[in-house]
């Protein structure tokens, strides 16, 4: 399994006798639809499709809960200043807990952001993941995901 990206490295493996199958992961219906389509590979196609309404069930919970609350602007950083682009799985899941992506009028999965866009942009919340910070000290730069 592997996403488009990766194509080159998976026909590698597929030469070596190892069925592939590469899978789009843009946005959220992308990963629903993997998780569907891994179910059915291994044989555990009810499985998934119980986690796949877990899942919806859940993300349309936190967009009643949020609608609520004050809409702040956010920044997600992936690894430096790469940030989640409009209509990412990362914009998306920003949508519904009711923040703005301040990166999401880049219609691309990962956009890189200048630190000067970023202190114009002035977010109310900046967003580091704990494995971003862990990867980037570690190795004292970073890169997409």
């Amino acid at each position: 399994m592997g996403i488009p990206y990766e194509a080159v490295h998976l026909a590698d493996v597929a030469r070596g006798g190892v069925r592939t199958e590469a899978f789009p992961l843009d946005d959220l219906r992308d990963d629903l639809r993997a998780i569907e389509r891994l179910g059915v590979l291994t044989g555990r196609e009810a499985a998934a499709q119980r986690v796949v309404r877990t899942i919806r069930a859940r993300l349309a919970a936190l967009a009643r809960d949020a609608a609520h609350t004050r809409r702040l602007t956010a920044f997600v950083s992936l690894g430096g200043m790469g940030s989640a682009g409009g209509g990412s799985y990362v914009d998306e899941l920003l949508g519904l807990a009711n923040l703005h992506n301040i990166t999401g009028g880049v219609k691309r999965p990962w956009v890189m952001f200048s630190p000067e866009d970023l202190l114009h942009a002035q977010p109310d919340v900046i967003i580091v993941p704990t494995a971003v910070r862990r990867s980037t000290a570690n190795r004292g730069h970073s890169s997409p995901p």
